[in-house]
């Protein structure tokens, strides 16, 4: 952050490689190993939010970017972000994506567990190829659609499957919350997935993450 001559500059780190919307609109939707890299990528994000009392409240499929060179999945557009001085503090702000928001933020009454609905909503969307609630001329209200079963579309794989189900609790306390009760999941476990090598950058992403992007 600069302040020169009383005017403010960001200065943010350049990402050199697409968003996830871009990889969707190439390849339809995403391999088992691709959603595994981008859910643990945004988990760590959102942790490392949290921890310091914050959520981003907009985690959608063009807020996220595949950093390419540095084999790296990056959380960006912390312009919705909110703070919040206690874990259990609520806030009445309707802000994100439709979509994309969690029951309790379209209510008007959300903490900083909003984001891990999100992150379902759009791993749904990767692998699926298609959002799990949308609105439309046919589709009833999206208060109405959380309340509903959830849909398991057969290209989803079992325990991707099992995992989005856990995120996309509508109940908040049922809800997986943290980077623990991810990472407690088969599809996630250490024994199944390299969360040291996805850290470090170490880890090659899967090359379903990886489509060129197109520059008007």
């Amino acid at each position: 952050c600069l302040c020169p001559n009383n005017s403010l500059y960001m200065v943010m780190g350049l990402v050199e490689g697409p968003t996830l919307w871009e990889v969707l609109r190439a390849q339809q939707r995403i391999c088992n190993e691709g959603g595994k890299a981008v859910c643990a990528s945004v988990g760590l994000a959102l942790a490392a939010l949290n921890e310091r009392g914050f959520a981003h409240r907009d985690v959608k499929v063009t807020n996220v970017m595949v950093d390419t060179p540095r084999n790296r999945v990056v959380l960006i557009d912390a312009d919705s972000c909110g703070s919040f001085h206690e874990p259990k503090q609520r806030r009445s702000s309707i802000v994100g994506t439709r979509h994309c928001m969690a029951p309790e933020v379209i209510a008007g009454d959300h903490s900083l567990t909003c984001d891990w609905w999100s992150l379902g909503v759009m791993l749904f969307e990767l692998l699926s190829g298609e959002p799990p609630f949308w609105e439309g001329a046919d589709r009833p209200p999206l208060e109405q659609q959380h309340g509903e079963s959830l849909r398991h579309p057969g290209c989803l794989n079992p325990g991707a499957d099992e995992v989005i189900g856990t995120l996309l609790q509508a109940d908040e306390n049922k809800r997986c919350c943290d980077l623990r009760a991810l990472k407690n999941h088969d599809w996630l476990h250490e024994e199944e997935f390299d969360w040291r090598g996805l850290e470090s950058g170490e880890a090659p992403l899967p090359a379903t993450l990886s489509v060129r992007r197109v520059v008007f």
